[in-house]
């Protein structure tokens, strides 16, 4: 089966494997050869994929996907590989948003508590990527 993943700043992967699981909105979705068509919105968390017996993650952020028999195809916001991504720097990030959102006064619906919120969830993903990297 095909996988891609494409973010506004262009492609981040495009290779074969035997089995992926994105995050949905209503948890994980799994997608293996001869899946049924499906589209779907995908937001901000873990990605892993199968490949000749090898799990690889990825962290991706909001944004779409698109099923079809033999492929699966991801529009999201971002998107980084395990191996690149540089955990201390996720770690801090992380911590600055959680006391962000922590002492955020403002709707719970505002633009800047979204926006806060939803970058927290990145760096949420960007961790367990690198912590199930290293397990």
């Amino acid at each position: 089966m095909k996988l891609e993943i494409i973010t506004p700043f262009g492609q981040v992967l495009k290779t074969t494997c035997d089995e992926v699981v994105s995050p949905g909105v209503q948890g994980e979705f799994g997608v293996l050869e001869a899946h049924i068509p499906l589209l779907t919105t995908v937001p901000s968390g873990l990605l892993w994929y199968r490949q000749d017996g090898e799990i690889k993650y990825v962290a991706v952020s909001n944004g779409y996907a698109e099923v079809a028999t033999d492929s699966i195809l991801l529009l999201v916001e971002t998107a980084e590989p395990a191996e690149s991504i540089d955990q201390q720097r996720a770690k801090t990030n992380f911590q600055r948003f959680e006391q962000q959102l922590a002492v955020f006064e403002g709707p719970i619906d505002s633009p800047e508590r979204i926006s806060l919120h939803t970058r927290y969830l990145r760096e949420q993903a960007r961790i367990e990527a690198v912590d199930r990297l290293k397990h």
